[in-house]
């Protein structure tokens, strides 16, 4: 059963995943890739598409602490701790400083 808490929680993702995505660099090699992420965010694929966008930022903007931000969240949101440990750990390279990401409180 879908709860009001669930439906939050995925559209908190989504809005982070989707503010991600629009600050991806376009190239010719991630427009592929980013209309195969707005595939799957349209049918809430939010884990695949997390997954591809960290992939494309791995390949494109690794050194982006905002985008970089942005995915931890989306990981925190949908409780995928060792995928957000990893985000948190290039952002603490990036940074200089110890970083470690935390959900907004609602």
């Amino acid at each position: 059963m879908v709860t009001p808490d669930l439906l939050s929680s995925w559209s908190r993702t989504e809005q982070y995943l989707l503010q991600a995505k629009a600050l991806i660099t376009l190239t010719p090699a991630t427009t592929g890739a980013l209309d195969e992420v707005a595939e799957y965010l349209e049918h809430n694929e939010l884990g695949i598409a997390g997954d591809w966008l960290r992939s494309i930022a791995e390949e494109t903007n690794w050194e982006s602490v905002e985008i970089l931000k942005l995915l931890a969240l989306a990981e925190a949101s949908m409780g995928r701790s060792a995928n957000q440990l990893v985000l948190d750990q290039r952002l603490t390279q990036l940074l200089g400083h110890a970083h470690e990401t935390k959900l907004p409180a609602a």
